[in-house]
């Protein structure tokens, strides 16, 4: 729907408009601190204890912006008990309406999260994200722990909230929590300061209520750590080289906490592990192979770290700036194990610069250049005539430009703001020209259109480097507050300057209309007869792709005297620069720019009116007529001059033939039309006055009298007798159009649609007369999903009513049925009743429903006043849900809801509905019409069993059959539903064998098949022994009944050996071959059969010392001495006992890869692994070979997951709360 397209289009606008507001946040360094948390009981009450929490600070203008959780920042929220939550409260702060404490006096105690106000009429808008199922479990009273990798947050856009200040008393307001038991609370924060420098701070812990302050050391990594302390009072005592720095950071389970330290220059940094084996490495990035870029490098070497924490060393930083560092042990950096030291002060060091900071102790690449170009690249705004009077109306056409030193730039924005205005301003009464069918910006401009509309050629408008007919990237964001553009397109001046402000801006590098041609940037075109006056602000690019501005540029043009240059006109400016199409010539009455007009008249000197000055004659010439009037027509002495006329003029001379007489009515002149009339009294039209019948005398018809129909229930003008039944909509398939009374047979698309239904609610519920009736759409089934309801100008969508009060519609009430809270009905009853628009869901139910209309409709405003709806222009408007999302347009038995309707009237329905098939295919039903309530339909026949004693207007009757009546069958003993006359006795069991699919009562004759197949039987004719291999096996058996008899193991059914070879009398499978020799080591005494096994163990090895001339299975005890070492030259592979004699030859150098401590000679084989490239950043001069680390400077590649701020691999709130940090500086800062 073209509505739908238009919305997406604005949702797109506002995303870049709130990028373009965190584009203004920019990080630094504190100069104020987070202080903790803090809680206070306010009341106490029946739902237990309220307390309220606190973020505190020490400076009033810190401003709260996140509550936020990561897997390694994680929020743990416990109660020992329950929380207390309303059952109309919400998990924020901002869902609770001061409004309902009236009617809900409990929500005043319900329990909350907020960053800020304690309730919707606050200045904060909070925001959440992947906290719906963390919250689901708080409204159930429940704590939770947020330890997950997406983690949650919620948050709010910085600047925009008074709130979220820590204001005088330094805290601002995070939460609510009632109960009677005890609260612990482990939270994160993102805040920022008055220079909106970002800062995080975790891990802040409270539980309450507490006991009394316990001070002490709280820090377990000191050596007077005290468990119970609950106040660090700063004794703390360290003794090792960590105690003597100015700021701990703790390394432990892939984390390093805090992961971004603030410091001044000079400052020592300790890093104590608590866990793990863990180093800090501010060298080489472990990630990407490369340096850190740190003002200096520094590394400490790993160690094992304890739970009273193990000093892995200390670094004085002594140089400012941003240090980055990670621990290069294993995975650790890939799992996230980095960190950031800032050292001093981070600012604008140019002096140059719009925003010089002479207090920075490093410049952070946020200088802003001056108007003029404060690194000398913006040189200011030119102009150039484009067209000199083009359209023959006086005004001219210029092209505005931004003027760069260099092409190496790139323009991203032109915007203004209320210190920095953008204006465009003109000193024509007619201001800028701007052609109906013209755009905005000039990107928009299609040239093709030029030959149909040529002034379009000249039209005004704004653009960065794009004009009609270019590729164009531009974006724009403009304050709600601002009708700049409006003002710009009714020829008004342009002016932003408001605090939000506007922008029109590009993405950087998405393609290079930016990029200065000739030095020159394009910034709008302006066609206007007078002086225009620019004053511009620019956001621009230089070759280090550093972001810069240039404010406050501007220029007036055009700087040229305008005026007549022809010498030969009447109006000819000798001091005209510039022709401004304003030459005149003399008419012929010598008038500069004349129309001759001045000197023309009557020449003719007979005429009376001659005009002896006259110089043209425009013939006006007159002459008296008979009358004596000057160009008279002798009208002015006309008239009868008979005098026997009833219209006789004395004064006449002229007779006109005018002259009249009385007709019968007395009338002069008269037609006798004055007394005609009907002069019959049984007439409907008699006229009591009529002296003359003119045959007009009407009477009524069968059926009617003078008055209208005799019976008209419906009051539609269509007497009850002549009504004709049918479907009225001239849409649907089987639309009657000589139906005069609607039915509800209508069907449409080939019957995939059953037309419209209705059902009457509540009727005068609330003592009004008012009745309340639901709307439906009808299907033959379910496998439909209605998706959306809507309207345009070729297919109006409208609800009507014929009441003078029109549609109830409560002021507590809603548009939509799925937003009304059903819990409200008790407090405000007559919201049940109000009227609104739905697709399925009724209040209470899940709603998934989206509205998009035309901004010029009124449509629901009307329809809130009571008036009707109406929906009929060309973008026109809709409600609709996502297809599939839930089963709100599913129809349940046939039908979906539309809405509910509360009125004193009669209510016309016009619907058009988009819907989906099983196959996912759309259709749409359109000029689907119903008018409710219907009149009186039904059976007027009182011997049917339909009979409505109320119809007037018979739509057909139904009669029971033969051995029925209207309440069912006359004789019914078992009352299943079955006449008496008509059972029929059998077995009704579907499953059984002899089932009787004609029976309706069972007479217990049901059978089963038995195994063997046979109805009843018992098994008996299928059953014997089925095993083949049993010795009374019964080949015609099918049911083994478990009689098999089988013979022994290696026996046949008679006892005799089925394998014997030797004839022993022992089968050959029990045969045992074996050793029968009682002298061997390996005698088997079981044995029956010799296998030559025999076994005589000892020394078998002729060359030992003790070998055994009669063994033939040796047993290892043989003695053989020699060199023993594989690896040695001499090595005796037979040799049991080294005797010292081993020799060997090899490299000796520990330091090499093949280094073999046995060797005794060296014979120059070493080898040095190792970067052997002399090009390569990490050349080994000694390696002799090259395992392939070689390292080489290259350019860093654009990641494949831009939105990765973290590279973890995924994008998360950790990824949200990095952005805010990192945006607006340089990347090589980072």
């Amino acid at each position: 729907m073209r509505l739908l397209y238009e919305s997406k289009f604005k949702i797109f606008k506002m995303k870049q408009f709130l990028l373009f507001l965190i584009a203004m946040l920019t990080s630094g360094i504190a100069s104020a601190n987070f202080v903790g948390l803090e809680s206070e009981l306010v009341t106490e009450s029946e739902y237990g204890n309220v307390y309220r929490v606190y973020a505190t600070f020490d400076n009033p203008t810190d401003e709260l912006v996140a509550i936020y959780a990561l897997e390694t920042a994680p929020i743990n929220v416990t109660c020992s008990t329950q929380f207390f939550q309303s059952g109309v409260g919400s998990a924020l702060a901002t869902g609770i309406n001061p409004a309902f404490l009236p009617f809900f006096p409990d929500l005043a105690f319900d329990s909350w999260f907020t960053i800020g106000s304690e309730n919707s009429n606050g200045s904060s808008d909070i925001q959440q994200v992947g906290m719906d199922e963390y919250f689901t479990a708080f409204e159930a009273g429940n704590g939770f722990t947020i330890d997950t990798f997406i983690g949650g947050s919620i948050f709010l856009i910085p600047d925009l909230s008074v709130d979220a200040e820590a204001g005088d008393d330094l805290k601002v307001l995070i939460g609510q929590f009632t109960t009677d038991g005890e609260v612990s609370l482990c939270l994160n924060f993102q805040w920022d300061d008055a220079d909106a420098n970002t800062f995080n701070d975790e891990g802040y812990c409270i539980t309450f209520p507490g006991g009394a302050v316990v001070p002490g050391c709280t820090d377990p990594n000191a050596n007077n750590y005290d468990p119970i302390a609950t106040e660090d009072n700063g004794t703390c005592e360290y003794d090792d080289e960590c105690s003597g720095a100015d700021q701990v950071v703790l390394a432990s389970n892939y984390a390093y906490s805090p992961n971004s330290v603030s410091v001044s220059v000079g400052s020592t940094v300790a890093w104590s592990n608590t866990g793990g084996f863990h180093n800090v490495n501010g060298d080489i990035n472990t990630l990407t192979g490369e340096s850190f870029g740190n003002p200096e490098a520094f590394f400490l070497n790993a160690v094992s770290g304890g739970g009273d924490g193990v000093c892995i060393g200390t670094y004085t930083f002594n140089i400012p700036g941003v240090y980055n560092y990670d621990c290069s042990i294993g995975s650790h950096a890939a799992n996230g194990m980095v960190g950031t030291i800032i050292v001093g002060t981070g600012g604008c060091t140019n002096a140059g610069a719009l925003n010089y900071n002479p207090n920075a102790d490093y410049d952070d690449g946020s200088c802003q250049s001056t108007g003029g170009g404060g690194d000398d690249l913006v040189l200011g705004l030119s102009y150039e005539l484009v067209a000199s009077n083009p359209m023959g109306d006086g005004q001219h056409t210029y092209r505005l430009y931004v003027d760069f030193a260099t092409n190496d730039v790139e323009v991203t924005a032109v915007y203004g703001t209320d210190t920095t205005p953008w204006e465009m301003s003109s000193t024509s009464a007619n201001g800028f020209y701007n052609q109906t069918v013209g755009a905005d910006f000039g990107g928009s401009i299609n040239p093709m259109f030029f030959p149909v509309f040529p002034e379009l050629e000249y039209d005004s408008w704004f653009t960065i480097g794009a004009g009609p007919g270019d590729e164009d990237g531009l974006n724009s964001a403009f304050d709600s507050e601002l009708s700049s553009l409006d003002d710009f397109n009714s020829g008004g001046d342009f002016i932003v300057n408001t605090f939000v402000g506007g922008s029109i801006f590009v993405v950087p590098g998405a393609n290079d209309q930016g990029v200065p041609i000739n030095g020159k940037v394009l910034l709008g075109q302006f066609t206007t007869s007078g002086l225009v006056t620019a004053l511009v602000n620019v956001q621009y690019r230089n070759a280090a792709q550093e972001s810069l501005y240039a404010e406050g540029l501007t220029i007036t043009f055009p700087q040229a005297t305008t005026g007549c240059t022809d010498i030969d006109a009447c109006n000819y400016d000798p001091a005209a620069e510039l022709d401004d199409g304003s030459c005149l010539e003399n008419d012929l009455c010598g008038d500069c720019g004349g129309d001759n007009s001045t000197c023309q008249g009557c020449t003719d000197a007979t005429a009376c009116n001659y005009d002896a000055d006259a110089v043209i004659d425009d013939g006006s010439c007159l002459q008296n007529d008979l009358c004596g009037d000057c160009g008279g027509d002798n009208s002015t002495c006309q008239g009868c001059t008979d005098a026997t006329a009833c219209n006789y003029d004395s004064d006449a001379v002229v007779d006109d033939g005018s002259c009249l007489q009385n007709d019968l009515c007395g009338e002069c002149g008269g037609d006798n039309s004055t007394c005609q009339g009907c002069t019959d009294e049984a007439a409907c039209n008699y006229n009591s006055d009529a002296v003359v019948d003119n045959g007009t005398c009407e009477y009524p018809e069968e059926f009617y009298n003078c008055n209208g129909c005799i019976n008209d229930a419906d009051v539609d003008g269509v007497c009850d007798e002549l009504e004709v039944l049918g479907c009225t909509s001239p849409g649907a398939d089987n639309y009657n159009s000589d139906a005069t009374e609607d039915d509800f047979s209508c069907t449409y698309l080939e019957g995939m649609v059953l037309g419209l239904s209705y059902e009457e609610v509540a009727e005068n519920a609330m003592g009004t007369g008012q009745s309340t009736y639901r709307l439906y759409v009808n299907f033959p089934n379910n496998d439909v999903e209605v998706t959306a309801m809507y309207g345009t100008d070729i297919a109006p969508w409208e609800i009507l009513s014929t009441a003078d009060d029109g549609f109830f519609n409560y002021e507590v009430g809603a548009d939509f049925g799925g937003s009304i809270n059903p819990m409200f009905f008790a407090v405000f009853p007559e919201l049940e009743y109000d009227s609104w628009f739905t697709i399925g869901a009724e209040p209470g139910d899940d709603d998934g429903l989206n509205s998009a209309f035309d901004s010029e409709l009124t449509s629901l405003d009307d329809f809130n006043s009571g008036d009707d709806f109406i929906v009929n222009t060309f973008v026109g408007g809709s409600v609709f849900v996502v297809p599939g999302a839930n089963d709100q347009g599913i129809p349940v038995d046939g039908k979906v809801l539309l809405g509910q309707f509360t009125t004193s009237g009669i209510v016309t329905a016009l619907i058009n509905i988009q819907f989906r098939d099983a196959d996912q295919v759309s259709y749409y039903a359109e000029g689907m019409s119903i008018t409710f309530p219907a009149p009186g339909l039904g059976c007027t026949d009182d011997t049917a069993c339909n009979y409505d004693p109320d119809a007037v207007i018979d739509n057909g009757c139904v009669y029971p059959e033969e051995f029925y009546n209207c309440d069912g069958c006359i004789n019914d003993i078992d009352a299943d539903g079955v006449c008496d006359e008509l059972e029929i006795e059998g077995c009704t069991d579907a499953s059984a064998c002899n089932y009787d699919s004609n029976a309706t009562d069972d007479n217990d004759s049901c059978l089963q098949n038995d195994l063997c197949g046979v109805c009843g039987g018992d098994n008996s004719s299928c059953s014997g022994c089925t095993d083949s291999a049993a010795c009374n096996y019964d080949s015609s058996a099918t049911l083994d009944d478990g009689s098999c008899v089988y013979p022994d193991m290696y026996y046949d059914c008679n006892g005799n050996c089925l394998n014997d070879s030797d004839g022993d009398g022992v089968c050959d499978e029990l045969e045992i071959l074996g050793c029968t020799d009682a002298e061997a080591d390996n005698y088997n005494e079981d044995a029956t059969d010799e296998d030559g096994s025999c076994q005589y163990l000892g020394c078998t090895n002729p060359n030992a010392e003790n070998y055994d001339e009669g063994a033939n299975l040796d047993d290892g005890s043989c003695i053989v001495l020699g060199c023993t070492n594989p690896a040695a030259d001499n090595y005796n592979i037979e040799a049991t006992d080294d005797d010292g004699s081993c020799e060997a030859t090899g490299c000796t150098y520990q330091g090499a890869t093949n280094y073999d401590a046995i060797n005794t000679s060296d014979d120059g084989s070493c080898i040095f692994l190792g970067c052997t490239d002399s090009v390569a950043i990490n050349f080994i001069v000694h390696a002799n070979s090259d395992d392939g680390s070689c390292v080489y400077e290259e350019c860093t590649g654009e990641s494949d997951c831009p939105f990765d701020a973290n590279g973890d691999g995924e994008i998360g709130s950790a990824d949200l709360l990095e952005f805010l940090v990192a945006y607006g500086q340089a990347c090589e800062n980072l």
